[in-house]
Formats: C-alpha cells, sequence, structure tokens
C-alpha cells in the first residue's frame, strides 16, 4: 500500500531536516550558540553594512513576527554578535550591527552554508533544481494570494 503524501508535511520535514543538520554542523565548527534564523541574520546584516538595518528590515525580510525578530535579536545581542544604538535621525529607532565576532565568524558560516546547500542540491540535475524552485515559488505564490482572501 502505497504512503498517502501530502505537500505541506513533505516540505516541514525537509526544513527540520535542513536546519538540524546545518545546527549540526555549526556545533562541530564551534558556532553551537548559533540556530540556524540568527546565522541567516547575522549573514544578512554582513552582506548589508553599507546600509542602516533596523528589526522591522528584518522582519520583512525573513517574513517573521516582530516578537520572533525580538527574540532572535535578544540573543544575538546577548551571546555578542549585534549592538543595536539609536539612530541619529529618530532615536526610537534602533540600527542594528555586527560585532567584530560576528563579522569574524560570518565568512565560516557562510561557506559552511554554501557547502550545505551544494549537498542538498547535489542528486538533483540544473533542470531539475530549476523545476523545484519554480514550482516552490508557486505554491508560496498562491498562499500568498489566499492570504489576501481571508
Amino acid at each position: 500500500m502505497e504512503k498517502e503524501k501530502h505537500i505541506g508535511y513533505e516540505i516541514r520535514q525537509t526544513d527540520i531536516l535542513i536546519k538540524r543538520f546545518a545546527e549540526r554542523r555549526r556545533m562541530q565548527a564551534g558556532y553551537g550558540d548559533l540556530t540556524f534564523a540568527q546565522s541567516g541574520v547575522i549573514h544578512y546584516l554582513a552582506r548589508h553594512q553599507d546600509q542602516p538595518i533596523y528589526q522591522k528590515d528584518l522582519e520583512k525580510r525573513f517574513d517573521i513576527r516582530r516578537s520572533t525578530a525580538t527574540g532572535i535579536l535578544q540573543n544575538l545581542e546577548k551571546n555578542g554578535y549585534i549592538t543595536r544604538s539609536a539612530d541619529t535621525g529618530d532615536a526610537r529607532m534602533k540600527r542594528i550591527e555586527l560585532t567584530e565576532q560576528a563579522l569574524n565568524m560570518e565568512e565560516t558560516v557562510h561557506r559552511m552554508a554554501m557547502e550545505d546547500e551544494a549537498l542538498f542540491c547535489r542528486d538533483l540535475s540544473s533542470e531539475e533544481l530549476n523545476t523545484l524552485m519554480e514550482l516552490l515559488e508557486r505554491i508560496r505564490q498562491t498562499i500568498i494570494e489566499e492570504e489576501e482572501t481571508l
């Protein structure tokens, strides 16, 4: 008897495996205090150092709620990866910047992420990978369109 498949379940299980694998690799490299989400935020901040970044920018970029972003940033600050300082134009806005500690480890964590990405795609042809990306984009667009009707 063939097992019934559900796209949401399959995507969720794959997401869990990817996060677990990436976190295990960071642990082995000595960056065990970083979650998958936190390392993504650090990478984003490193690639956008030339412009001011605020919490609302991260919420939008990663499509996360304010409370989630707050938790990620609090942990990054507590572990010495970021600082938050009042913006010169609006003291209510807190500019987020990476510390030297974060900058020193970001390249290693990013390299590991690229190695992981290559591993995940290793057994897919270019055509299969393109098809997968197109299908995932279509699924996301369908959900976004439906959310607008709720």
